[in-house]
């Protein structure tokens, strides 16, 4: 019975295996760029490995989703769409 007992605690002890991932494209103006790959390259150097875009992305949103107020995250999307950037157009073009 012993031994039933230990096979059980090795399985539970396995690392899980990470989510399956989905593919997004998201839009960014050239500073908001130059930020990601600012963050980018401040962890990779803190962490002493190369890091992704997408992982400091996901990162960012498991802090959003943590710690940022519903009505915080309001305000700067306020600020996003009184910018006059529109979905799937460029501000600067003429629609």
């Amino acid at each position: 019975m012993k031994a039933t007992t230990s096979a059980k605690q090795k399985k539970s002890s396995a690392p899980t295996a990470p989510l399956p991932l989905k593919v997004s494209a998201i839009g960014l103006t050239q500073t908001e760029a130059d930020t990601l790959t600012k963050l980018e390259q401040e962890q990779s150097d803190l962490i002493g490995r190369v890091i992704s875009r997408s992982a400091v992305v996901r990162a960012l949103l498991r802090l959003v989703d943590k710690k940022i107020e519903p009505l915080e995250l309001r305000d700067e999307i306020e600020i996003e769409l009184s910018s006059g950037r529109r979905w799937g157009h460029d501000a600067v073009k003429p629609i």
